[in-house]
């Protein structure tokens, strides 16, 4: 079964699809996306398929810089960010939640930096996305 709700290679997603699996946490989902403009400017965001395992993700970037990695859930979505040395050692010395900072820590750490998983279900987690994009796109 692939990590996305689409895994279908022949079949990029649309935007009221996204929304239909997404459910309420589509309204989360455009909460960032208004983070994002007016905090930024804009973003695009590109789906990208890289294997039948992962499915269909959906690409954010702003300011020329990968923000993080969307994958789309039934019901809600998960976001993958990677983070550099300097990201990774702001984010600990933040007012991120505890349970954020140990997963940046317990992360794996790769040649592109530091990459991390966190699970979006509703309005709670939306602050929290919020600092990560400061941390990142100030670093």
């Amino acid at each position: 079964m692939s990590e996305s709700v689409f895994s279908e290679k022949s079949k990029k997603p649309r935007e009221f699809e996204l929304n239909n699996a997404l459910g309420n946490a589509s309204m989360v989902l455009k909460e960032i996306k208004c983070h994002l403009r007016e905090e930024f400017g804009s973003a695009e965001w590109d789906w990208k398929f890289y294997s039948k395992k992962a499915g269909w993700t959906l690409s954010c970037t702003a300011l020329k810089r990968r923000v993080f990695h969307l994958i789309p859930k039934n019901e809600y979505f998960t976001i993958v960010f990677t983070y550099g040395v300097k990201a990774t050692e702001n984010s600990l010395m933040s007012p991120l939640p505890d349970y954020v900072k140990h997963l940046i820590r317990e992360a794996k750490t790769y040649a592109e930096g530091t990459s991390f998983r966190l699970d979006i279900q509703n309005f709670e987690d939306v602050s929290t996305v919020k600092m990560l994009i400061q941390i990142k796109l100030e670093s």
